[in-house]
This record gives C-alpha cells, sequence and structure tokens, in this order.
C-alpha cells in the first residue's frame, strides 16, 4: 500500500462494528495489509481478530500467510456471525 493510500474497507463493517459495541465490546479497527480488520475484547471472553468479508470475498494470499503463521482470525460476513462469535443469538 502506497503512502497516503488508505485500505478499503468492506461495507459490512460498520455495522459488526457497531453490534460488537452494543455488546460491550472494545473495537480497534486496523489497517495493516494482509492482518485482520478488526482486534475485539470481549469483556469475559478476551480478545478476537475478526477479518470482515462479503458474501463472496475471499482472503487475500497475506491474509492466508498470517493464518499460516499462527494468528487465529475468524472471518465474519454478518453481524450475525460476528454476535455468535460471543454467544449472542439473534
Amino acid at each position: 500500500m502506497r503512502v497516503g493510500q488508505q485500505r478499503k474497507r468492506d461495507l459490512n463493517e460498520p455495522g459488526i462494528v457497531y453490534a460488537l459495541e452494543q455488546i460491550g465490546c472494545l473495537v480497534q479497527k486496523i489497517s495493516e495489509p494482509g492482518f485482520a480488520d478488526l482486534i475485539v475484547r470481549h469483556p469475559r471472553q478476551g480478545f478476537v481478530l475478526i477479518e470482515i468479508k462479503s458474501q463472496k470475498g475471499r482472503l487475500t494470499q497475506a491474509q492466508v500467510q498470517h493464518e499460516r503463521d499462527g494468528w487465529p482470525v475468524c472471518i465474519v460476513r454478518s453481524v450475525a456471525e460476528a454476535l455468535a462469535l460471543f454467544g449472542v443469538v439473534t
């Protein structure tokens, strides 16, 4: 990524972030190429790395490599999937 160039965010990200914050999570957006989109801290369940994808979105080669390197990443495509990570059923 070039200097001054902003990383493209998925259109479903704002709703997912909002829903996670509503259940008490702290959410930090990450802009590191190849790394998960969000670091989320749930008050009781701890930290989770979340990669947000559209319904047809796929992991980039850099994201695949991060997983191979041992970074546990949860892929979510909707608010319901994100909340389910923390036991919330919608």
